[in-house]
Order: structure tokens, then C-alpha cells, then sequence
């Protein structure tokens, strides 16, 4: 039933208005305005019929009548619903850009949202997206296109992005990580469209060196990454600053010896990966798990001088974009927050919403991807 049910969704969702500050935000609240959209016009189409059925011949049919009455308004409440719980943000300070939301028209879009609203944020990651030749080919274009037209729409004082169909850009990312499903009717991992981004880039335009490049010495070489994993199921006792350090310096390597990494130079900016799934493959299934404890992350992170190949001290970075993963392994939702000079924005697909320092906190204890910049 259920699959038949989110088929339904999915197919309602072109009729609707792109810029309806009430449309798509997850399929939760989604179902609600489309099963209030429905209700309302089955209402609209009986209440005629039957008010002259009433007056006329059956007066029984004033149950009926009341019943099409009470559907209309319930309909009119659920096609009206929102989770909003906050006003939209306050005109931006001079010289800054807010986000603008992004329309997720399949509903299952908001992984691919929160990835692009991060390249919107990080100037390093839209620079080399928009010097690499690659992405004006037929495969990868869209992502241009995106950029070209958030752009566009924020120079033009529009609050979300008109006719432009994310589901082009899911494709698009399956195609440079053929570990994403390329089928649009299913959600996609934040984490892994980003690395598709970091790490094609890093073949062709020194990504990895505009973000970060680290070096390995001990045991096998790791692949390098432009994300930093943090694996949250060795929390015990560490902290956010003992899992982080972690990965520099692991207790052992392959084969039992020492291995270390370290930043190959000095890196204006890195992004951190939570890595919250545990996997069971006991009973020859596999089972995935997330883990939903809470760890402190500081907006202020400060990374010892022996994580770089040049020790020169301390250095210091500030966390000012972070995604969430609301709900479970196969019913989640991503959420993307942005730091600027006035506060805390949530884009929740095409919503943008100003929320407080508390609230941000909140969420980031239990975010997936961090985006940390140095001061």
C-alpha cells in the first residue's frame, strides 16, 4: 500500500506551485497537502450534488451533506499545512547572500539539496565546479546550470529557485559515483554525492589541495579524501576532539603497525563526515543501524600543529555549515544549516528560516557533514 501511496506523491508533485512557501518539504507533511488537496476538491464536486439531492428528495442527505462539509475543511486545514515554526530570515547584512530554498518536487531530492547548497557556500568548491571543463559536458552540465541559476536568483532577490528540477541532478551525481541509485524515486547518501564532487575534481582540477590533502606514512596508503571520516561508533570516553584526532593518529594500522596522516599543507578548509551507520552482518543478513547519540561539536575546532606535515602550532577553525539526518536509515530527511554574520539559516529544501544559536547547537550534536573553516 505504501509503495503504491508514495507513488501517488510523487506523481502530485508537479501540479503544484514551486514557489508555495507550503509545498514540499518532507513526504510527511507532503501526504497531508495532498491528501487536503484531494478532500478539498471531491468536497468542492459533491457539495452541489448533494445539497440539491437534500432539498430536493432525500432528507437523509443532509448527512451526507454535512459529511462533504466537514471533508472541505479538513482538507482546507491539511492542503494548508506547514511545519514551519519560524518566519522567513530577516533581509541579509550588506554584502551577504542569503540561501534560497530549493524545491525538492520528487520528495526524494533533499540529500541532493543539502550537497548543493554546501557548494553554494564553499566559494573554493563553485570556483573549481565552474573551471573544470569537464562539467560543461552533456553528463554533468545541470550542475553548472544549478549554480549559474542560484545565482541568478539570489542577484534577483528571489526567495526560491524557480523551474529547476533536482532529480537532473541526482542523475548527474550517479553518473560520477555509480555508487548512487540513478533511480530518482529513491533517496540518495549527502555524503556520498558530495564525495562524487570532491573526488572527481580531485582527479582534474587539484580539488583536494583547495580543501585538503593529507599524507599517510605506515601500513597502506588510503585513498585520499577531501572529507575527514569521524567514526561516532568509537565515541567511548573521546569526544569529539579525541574522534578527530583519531584519524590523524590511529591506535594501530594495517597489521598491527603504527599509521599516521597528516595535513600535506596548511588547508583554509576541510569537511568532517560523521559516520553514524554500524553494520551487522550476523545471520548472513546485512542489517544497518544509525546512531542517534548526541556528541558536542565546537563551532571553534582547534587542530594541534602535529596534524600537519609542518608543524608550526595550532591552528584554528570555525564550523559555519553543517547538514542533518532527520529519522531513520530508510526514512530519513537531510536538513542543511548556514553560519553568516548575523546568525544561523536552516534551508529545509525549500524553506529558509532564521533560528537561534540554541537551536543551531541543538542540531549540530547530531549532524552528518561539517564544513570548517580556518580564522
Amino acid at each position: 500500500m505504501s509503495v503504491y501511496f508514495n507513488t501517488f506523491i510523487s506523481n502530485c508533485v508537479p501540479f503544484y506551485n514551486e514557489t508555495d512557501p507550503g509545498s514540499v518539504t518532507d513526504n510527511k507533511i507532503y501526504a497531508f497537502v495532498v491528501i487536503g488537496k484531494v478532500l478539498e476538491a471531491v468536497a468542492l464536486v459533491s457539495l452541489p450534488v448533494i445539497a440539491a439531492v437534500a432539498l430536493t428528495v432525500a432528507p437523509y442527505a443532509w448527512f451526507f451533506l454535512a459529511a462533504s462539509v466537514s471533508a472541505f475543511v479538513l482538507g482546507k486545514f491539511l492542503a494548508n499545512m506547514s511545519d514551519d515554526s519560524l518566519p522567513p530570515p530577516p533581509p541579509p547584512p550588506p554584502g551577504v547572500h542569503r540561501p534560497i530554498g530549493v524545491p525538492n518536487h520528487s520528495g526524494k531530492a533533499c540529500w541532493a539539496i543539502c550537497v548543493m547548497q554546501l557548494i553554494m557556500h564553499v566559494p573554493s568548491l563553485e570556483e573549481a565546479i565552474m573551471n573544470a571543463p569537464e562539467f560543461a559536458g552533456d553528463d554533468y552540465r545541470v550542475i553548472k546550470d544549478f549554480i549559474q541559476r542560484y545565482r541568478a536568483s539570489q542577484d534577483g532577490g528571489v526567495a526560491i529557485l524557480p523551474n529547476f528540477d533536482m532529480r537532473e541532478i541526482h542523475q548527474a551525481l550517479a553518473v560520477l559515483n555509480p555508487g548512487i541509485d540513478p533511480d530518482v524515486g529513491r533517496n540518495g547518501d549527502a555524503r556520498e554525492g558530495l564525495a562524487a564532487l570532491t573526488q572527481h575534481l580531485a582527479d582534474g582540477s587539484g580539488v583536494n589541495n583547495t580543501i585538503h590533502e593529507v599524507t599517510f606514512s605506515g601500513g597502506a596508503l588510503d585513498h585520499p579524501d577531501a572529507i575527514i571520516p569521524v567514526c561516532l561508533a568509537n565515541r567511548d570516553a573521546k569526544g569529539f576532539d579525541g574522534l578527530f584526532r583519531e584519524y590523524f593518529f590511529p591506535e594501530q594500522g594495517d597489521h598491527g603497525v603504527p599509521r599516521s596522516r597528516k595535513f600535506a599543507d596548511d588547508p583554509r578548509e576541510f569537511i568532517i563526515n560523521m559516520q553514524r551507520l554500524t553494520y551487522d552482518f550476523s545471520g548472513g543478513r546485512l542489517r544497518v543501524n544509525k546512531i542517534r547519540d548526541r556528541i558536542d561539536i565546537p563551532e571553534e575546532l582547534v587542530v594541534d600543529g602535529d596534524c600537519y606535515v609542518n608543524d608550526e602550532g595550532q591552528k584554528r577553525y570555525v564550523c559555519d555549515f553543517f547538514i542533518e539526518h532527520k529519522n531513520g536509515v530508510n526514512n530519513g530527511h537531510y536538513v542543511c544549516y548556514v553560519k553568516q554574520s548575523d546568525g544561523w539559516i536552516r534551508c529545509d529544501n525549500n524553506r529558509v528560516q532564521m533560528i537561534t544559536e540554541e537551536q543551531a547547537r541543538d542540531a549540530m550534536g547530531v549532524g552528518y557533514l561539517y564544513h570548517f573553516t580556518k580564522v
